[in-house]
C-alpha cells in the first residue's frame, strides 16, 4: 500500500497550482497597478499641457492665474488648489531674480516664462492592509513651462 501511495500524483497539480496561484495574482495585480500608475503620470502631463495650450492659444492676452487654474480644473476634475501658476523671467538668457520688476539695464532682453504645475496623489491598486500595502500613496506632479510672446 505504501508504494502505491508513493507512485500516485493524482491532485498534485491542484496543490501545485494552489501554492502558485496567490503568487502570480499578486504580480498580474502589482503589473496593473505600475500600468496604472505610469497613465495617471501621463494625464498628469496632459493636464499640464492643456493649459500651456490655452496660454499659448491666448496670444498676447496673457491669462490670469484663475483663468489657467480654471482651464486644468475643468479638463480633469481636479480642484484649483491642485493647479500652480508661477511667473518668471530672464535677462539676456540669463534667470533673473522673481522679486525685481525688471531687467537691470534697459537694453537688456526681457522673456517671460509661464510654468504650470499640476499635483494630485496617486493611490496604488493593491493598498490592502497587511497584506499588499507596500507602495504607499504618491504625489505625482508634471509641469509645461510657456514662453510668452
Amino acid at each position: 500500500m505504501a508504494t502505491k501511495l508513493g507512485d500516485d500524483f493524482q491532485g498534485a497539480a491542484v496543490v501545485e497550482t494552489a501554492l502558485a496561484m496567490p503568487v502570480l495574482l499578486v504580480l498580474a495585480f502589482a503589473f496593473i497597478d505600475l500600468t496604472q500608475g505610469f497613465a495617471f503620470r501621463m494625464s498628469m502631463q496632459e493636464y499640464s499641457q492643456t493649459a500651456a495650450d490655452f496660454i499659448i492659444a491666448s496670444g498676447t492676452n496673457t491669462p490670469t492665474d484663475a483663468e489657467i487654474q480654471k482651464v486644468v480644473s475643468d479638463s480633469s476634475g481636479l480642484p484649483t488648489s491642485a493647479v500652480k501658476v508661477t511667473h518668471s523671467f530672464d535677462c539676456n538668457g540669463k534667470s533673473a531674480s522673481t522679486t525685481s520688476n525688471g531687467c537691470p539695464n534697459a537694453d537688456d532682453l526681457r522673456v517671460d516664462y509661464i510654468t504650470v504645475k499640476v499635483t494630485a496623489t496617486y493611490t496604488p491598486l493593491l493598498k490592502i492592509a497587511d497584506f499588499a500595502d507596500f507602495v504607499p500613496a504618491q504625489s505625482i506632479s508634471q509641469s509645461a513651462t510657456v514662453r510668452l510672446p
